[in-house]
């Protein structure tokens, strides 16, 4: 029988030399890895493993890039500029190829390594792109990302990444604009609806007398009154229109947009004494396809259509053309033919013009009376009189004097330019144009 040998503490610490050996040459080629507190390092796990990696930030400085892959870090951080992840010892530098002005600390520098021990779990080895299949936790944020296949984005509550690439959702407003344009090229484009303006108008004499006009969207009044103008707007959306998504500007630019149906805020504006236009304005963008610069594309947000309405009030003059027995007609006589009658039947003898311009026709005057014609100051004064489309008479046919009256209606102070014919019964059946 063959005796047993037995190795003492010599031979076993000798023995176990080789074998740490033989391990350590295993674990450098990847054949064999030491456990450490029970656990592989996740430097020894292939990368299809970690589908889960942890990095600690993304600095807002600049970073300067060392080789040096022996050099122990700290943490792992993603550079948004190279959009590539590196390791760091945290260690700030200045940028000594910054320009600053003098006195002036130079910027600081992120030192960060672009090779270290665990580097294949963050990025391919060989072109330092990120892994599409991975989600990388911020640890500074506690926010996950991922890899679009361009950029490094956070993946959203519900665990989707927006993009527009493979494996990515599309962002949903985006979505939606591409529908509303879908939509407007296949259905063609809507008008505007349209406005109406519900206006209130007084007038006032200069004594304070009051007036209540009829809620029309237009008012002609007397000059020398003083108009209050009190105003709202509204539309509304049927399927035949589209809805005004803005106010455009206008006397209500100011105001919000009321809703369908609904009126807008109202504004006031009193003491209106000269032709004024009130306009509310809307607008909503183009739908569908647009003709701009002889070429058909797609409406964009430049692209709008408008929808307005006015109000408006209208100064008239009042302006007398009679015969008169005085060669220079006095305030009382001018005031007389201003005055409108009520009994027993309504009657004026002025009329309301827009302008000083007038064509007589038919004027006849007797060998007692002279011919006049009148009308307020601010109007300017003529510049012809023509009898029978051939006769000039603003010079030597006609006297100029100013009057000063205070019209019976308005109680406005007024001057009036009055335009008097030179000779008594100087006209028979005549036309007569004064402009």
């Amino acid at each position: 029988m063959e005796a047993k040998k037995y190795v003492n503490e010599v031979g076993l610490g000798h023995l176990a030399g080789k074998i740490r050996a033989a391990l350590d040459e295993k674990q450098a080629k990847g054949d064999y890895v030491q456990l450490v507190d029970g656990k592989v390092p996740s430097r020894m796990l292939p990368a299809y493993v970690d589908d889960m990696v942890e990095f600690g930030g993304m600095p807002d400085k600049g970073i300067k890039i060392l080789q040096n892959s022996t050099a122990e870090w700290t943490k792992v951080i993603y550079d948004s500029g190279t959009k590539r992840f590196y390791a760091t010892k945290g260690v700030e530098v200045e940028d000594s190829t910054a320009l600053v002005p003098g006195g002036t600390a130079k910027p600081k520098l992120l030192e960060v390594y672009d090779n270290w021990t665990e580097r294949e779990n963050f990025q391919e080895l060989t072109t330092n792109v990120p892994y599409s299949g991975k989600i990388y936790i911020d640890t500074t944020g506690n926010k996950q990302y991922r890899w679009s296949g361009s950029e490094l984005v956070e993946i959203s509550s519900g665990g989707v990444v927006l993009g527009e690439t493979d494996s990515t959702a599309y962002p949903g407003n985006k979505g939606a604009a591409n529908a509303e344009k879908i939509e407007g090229i296949l259905k063609g484009d809507l008008p505007l609806a349209s406005l109406s303006i519900t206006p209130s108008w007084k007038a006032y004499t200069q004594t304070g007398e009051v007036l209540t006009f009829p809620s029309t969207s237009s008012l002609s009044t007397i000059y020398g009154y003083k108009v209050t103008f009190a105003g709202k707007y509204k539309w509304t959306k049927d399927d035949a229109h589209k809805a005004p998504t803005a106010v455009a500007g206008g006397d209500w630019a100011a105001k919000a947009l009321p809703k369908s149906g609904e009126f807008s805020e109202e504004i006031t504006v009193e003491d209106i004494t000269a032709d004024r236009t009130f306009t509310a304005k809307v607008s909503a963008k183009k739908q569908g396809l647009v003709l701009a610069n002889g070429i058909i594309r797609q409406a964009d947000s430049t692209d709008l259509d408008y929808s307005s309405a006015s109000a408006m009030v209208h100064f008239q003059y009042k302006c007398v053309a009679a015969s008169v027995t005085e060669a220079a007609p006095s305030a009382s006589t001018l005031t007389s033919l201003l005055t409108s009658v009520v009994v027993p039947t309504p009657s004026k003898k002025y009329e309301l013009r827009d302008g000083k311009s007038k064509v007589a026709t038919g004027v006849t005057t007797n060998s007692t009376s002279y011919y006049m014609y009148a009308y307020p100051s601010v109007l300017g004064n003529l510049s012809k009189i023509v009898m029978n489309d051939a006769t000039p008479l603003l010079d030597g046919g006609f006297n100029l004097t100013k009057v000063t009256v205070t019209d019976p209606e308005t109680k406005k102070e007024l001057e009036y330019n009055v335009y008097t014919s030179v000779q008594r019964g100087a006209f028979t059946n005549a036309k007569l144009e004064f402009s």
